[in-house]
């Protein structure tokens, strides 16, 4: 049995993605398949990479359309590769899908083509844990094994060794909740509850609504790995990499609220990490907005998420006639949610912006009479 399948859409991923496979197929744990999905790259390099890989090796398998072939690689080394090409661009919450439906490890986790490991034994190190062969107490119904990851370059390649005694274990509840990410490549999970999400393939942030979803299903038990084990690049072509592609983060917010309101019934499991996403989202990417179209975009959508019921925040008059006095605490004391605050600044700035123009306008005009 495969114990663990590694997803890597690939997408135009040069010069990243040599760094990004050879970082897996350089893990200690054997048994393991790496599933590169082309998501019909517009690089040309990007196939020739893949392939690369599946014909590397004397027993490779490869069809006349390159759509799919595999591989095992040699030396003893049992890990299978396996290449599948999209006949045209679907995103990338389809290019994860597709590695999704042909995974068949017991365990899956995903890296991204740009990105690399830190550590050659983080996938047998996760796998032990989960696996629990010691039956530890502690360890029993583990889900979900989840470690950090570094955007700092220097950080990354001077901090990647696995402390044993760095961990944490999350019986995930409403304040452990918050000590997670919606990211899918820090995380390794069982298969079997992966298959069962329904990944959106209509926005470009999909890491969000399925982690906000595979929450409400599984109400997972973490082993949180407090070392930091995964490079993450950021390139201005990822979304995250480009302050003007942060739009499609709020669109991701809205599809996570949309789930939310149809699991209303676990709603006081999910609302601190949730409005702790929304203040992010609110404060953090808007001021890092430079183009006035998205950014009037980005406050009119992340408006209409602040003021629905479903989260809980506090009415505020668009008009400007009433602010709650509680937008000056820095707790609520109903929900314990310190980031509510912050949410209506970002409310509030709209009138603050609207006052310094008119203070603009109120100083070149007294200069004509002075």
């Amino acid at each position: 049995m495969v114990l663990l399948s590694v997803v890597i859409p690939v997408y135009n991923s040069m010069p990243y993605l040599r760094e990004a496979v050879e970082s897996v197929i350089n893990q200690t744990l054997d048994n393991m398949e790496i599933i590169l999905v082309n998501d019909n790259s517009p690089q040309l390099e990007d196939e020739k990479v893949c392939l690369e890989y599946i014909n590397r090796y004397n027993n490779a398998v490869c069809n006349n359309s390159a759509i799919s072939g595999s591989s095992f690689l040699g030396g003893g080394n049992n890990k299978h590769i396996i290449y599948v090409k999209h006949e045209k661009n679907q995103g990338a919450g389809a290019a994860k899908k597709t590695g999704i439906n042909h995974a068949r490890g017991k365990y899956i986790t995903f890296v991204d083509s740009d990105d690399y490991l830190l550590n050659n034994k983080l996938y047998e190190y996760a796998v032990d844990k989960l696996e629990n062969k010691e039956n530890i107490e502690a360890l029993k119904n583990i889900d979900i094994f989840m470690f950090n990851y570094t955007r700092d370059y220097n950080v990354g390649n001077n901090s990647n060794m696995i402390n044993a005694d760095n961990y944490e274990i999350l019986q995930t509840d409403r304040y452990n909740l918050i000590k997670t990410t919606a990211s899918m490549v820090n995380k390794i999970f069982k298969t079997s509850q992966v298959k069962s999400i329904e990944i959106n393939q209509n926005i470009k942030y999909d890491d969000g609504p399925f982690w906000i979803e595979y929450l409400l299903e599984n109400k997972p038990k973490i082993y949180f790995q407090k070392d930091i084990l995964y490079y993450y690049r950021d390139n201005g072509k990822s979304i995250t990499g480009n302050p003007e592609n942060h739009i499609h983060l709020v669109y991701a917010l809205r599809e996570c609220q949309k789930i939310i309101k149809s699991n209303m019934d676990n709603f006081d499991y999910i609302d601190l990490y949730f409005t702790t996403g929304i203040n992010g989202g609110a404060v953090y990417n808007f001021f890092m907005l430079k183009d006035k179209k998205v950014a009037k975009e980005y406050m009119k959508e992340m408006r209409e998420i602040i003021l629905d019921d479903t989260i809980g925040i506090d009415s505020i008059s668009i008009g400007g006639r009433l602010l709650f006095k509680n937008f000056i605490f820095f707790t609520d004391l109903d929900r314990k949610n310190p980031v509510r605050q912050n949410i209506k600044f970002f409310l509030f700035k709209k009138y603050l912006s609207k006052l310094a123009v008119f203070i603009s306008k109120m100083k070149v005009k007294l200069k004509k009479f002075l």
